[in-house]
Parts: structure tokens; C-alpha cells; sequence
């Protein structure tokens, strides 16, 4: 299939430039092991914040090693989260071409359809994205291990991932179809912007907006499923919330695709 041929040719190319994505998203989440300690370690209680605590340290405060180590799971996969979609951004201006030198690149004469060149650099890109992730995730999942936090909640995670990562991914690939466009360079950053502005308001116009944030701070310093119960229980109606939610995500991943598609056309 072109589609796959197009993947393809994109994972090769991108995968080359991301040796320093992977050195980038290692040193990130291993750099949190001693920020976490160093942050939340009261004065005079050495190790309380490390998952790598002893367990005569761990002996004499359980209840905070315990809450440490979780936040230090959910911050290490929020951290590693933005720097994928980070990565994406930047898999997708592999072929924007300078003012001051043009790139050849054979794939623009093979005869495929916009269709499956847009199709097929998103699937290349999330490939690109998703090797970098599997290389890094047995020590994301060490950090689930190592926490009071469940499968759930790392199964949950990936999820999140993946589905940023898709939808970073056909970003890319509508950024890669405007390489002459003005502003092609922010354009990833505009429609983030306009697509957190845009959850911001589904969420404060689908719950109690203070509880709901203050909830979910709680959550974050101090990650547990009684606190995900208080988050959820905050929002007053959740199938119609994540009916929304997921408008959103189809209506962005829609514009990529159509206009893309018709940026490329046009070419």
C-alpha cells in the first residue's frame, strides 16, 4: 500500500535525527529521580522522596515514601508525555525547506495521493514517536512498580500517550503539507494553544470549575485513587464531558487531515 510505503520511508528518515530524543527523554525522567528527592525530602529524613529508598528509611515514614514515589510516577510520565509531543513537532519539520538552500526529496515525485502521503507521514511520524516511547517505557513502568499506584493507572497512561501521540503525529504531517506557508514554523504551536484553550473551557463549562481544580492540584501532589474519585466526582456529568472531549479530538484530527490534504494539492 502507498500509505505504507510513505510510513515507512518517513520512520527511516526521522529515525536517523532522533538518537538525541531518546538521550533527551532518558536524561528527563532519570534527572526526576533526583528532583523529586531533593524537592520533597523534609530536612534531617534522608531518602524520603527516592523510589530507590532504603527500607530502614522507608521504615519510618511508609505513608510519605509511598506518596512520593507516586508522584514521582505520575510526573515522570507527564514529563516524558509533552517531550514526545515535543519530538513529533519537530519530526514534522524534517522536510521544510530553507530560504537560503532547497532540499530535494524523491518522495515528492512518486505518484501517491495526498491522501495516503498525509496518511502515511502521520503513521511514519507516530512510528518515529513510538520507538522512542518503547525504549523509554521500562523505566516508566518501574516507576508504576515501585508506587503505590496499580496497572490501572499505568494502563491509563499509555492510553493518554498514545492518544496524544496521534494526534501530534497527523499535527505534523499537516505541518510537513505548509513548508512554504507564512508562519509554517508555529503553526503546531497556534493549534496547541487553540486546542488547550479549547479543553480549558469543555472543562470548566462541564463541572463544578473550583472543585474541579482543586481536586485535581490534591491529585497531583499526592496521586491515589480515592483523589481520581474526588476529580471525577467534580465533574457533573461525565459521559457528556468526555462526549465533548472527544468532539474535540475528532474535529482537530479532521482539520489535519482535510486541510492538509488540500495543502498539498494545491502544491
Amino acid at each position: 500500500m502507498p500509505c505504507l510505503a510513505v510510513a515507512r520511508y518517513r520512520i527511516l528518515t526521522s529515525i536517523r535525527s532522533a538518537n538525541w530524543v531518546f538521550g533527551v527523554a532518558l536524561v528527563a525522567v532519570l534527572l526526576l529521580y533526583d528532583t523529586v528527592l531533593m524537592i520533597t525530602t523534609p530536612p534531617g529524613f534522608p531518602g524520603g522522596g527516592s523510589i530507590f529508598t532504603p527500607e530502614s528509611v522507608f521504615r519510618r515514614a511508609p505513608e510519605f515514601t509511598l506518596s512520593r514515589a507516586a508522584m514521582f510516577a505520575l510526573l515522570a510520565f507527564v514529563m516524558h508525555l509533552f517531550i514526545m509531543v515535543a519530538a513529533c513537532m519537530l519530526f514534522g519539520a524534517n522536510r521544510r525547506k530553507s530560504e537560503t538552500a532547497l532540499t530535494a526529496d524523491l518522495m515528492d515525485t512518486a505518484p501517491i495521493t495526498p491522501s495516503d502521503r498525509f496518511w502515511g507521514d502521520a503513521l511514519g511520524i507516530f512510528a518515529s514517536a513510538m520507538i522512542v516511547h518503547l525504549c523509554i517505557l521500562p523505566l516508566l513502568a518501574m516507576a508504576i512498580v515501585l508506587s503505590p499506584l496499580g496497572l490501572t493507572a499505568f494502563f491509563s497512561f499509555e492510553l493518554l500517550i498514545i492518544t496524544a501521540l496521534l494526534l501530534a503525529s497527523t499535527a505534523a504531517s499537516w505541518k510537513l503539507r505548509a513548508e512554504n506557508a507564512r508562519w509554517a514554523h508555529t503553526r503546531m504551536m497556534r493549534s496547541g494553544a487553540l486546542f488547550i484553550i479549547a479543553l480549558i473551557t469543555i472543562l470548566i463549562s462541564n463541572s463544578r470549575w473550583e472543585d474541579l481544580r482543586d481536586t485535581a492540584f490534591m491529585c497531583l501532589n499526592e496521586p491515589s485513587s480515592q483523589r481520581w474519585a474526588l476529580v471525577m466526582g467534580a465533574i457533573n456529568n461525565p459521559p457528556l464531558m468526555f462526549s465533548w472531549l472527544f468532539l474535540l479530538y475528532a474535529g482537530f484530527m479532521t482539520f489535519y487531515y482535510l486541510h492538509g490534504v488540500r495543502s498539498h494539492a494545491q502544491r
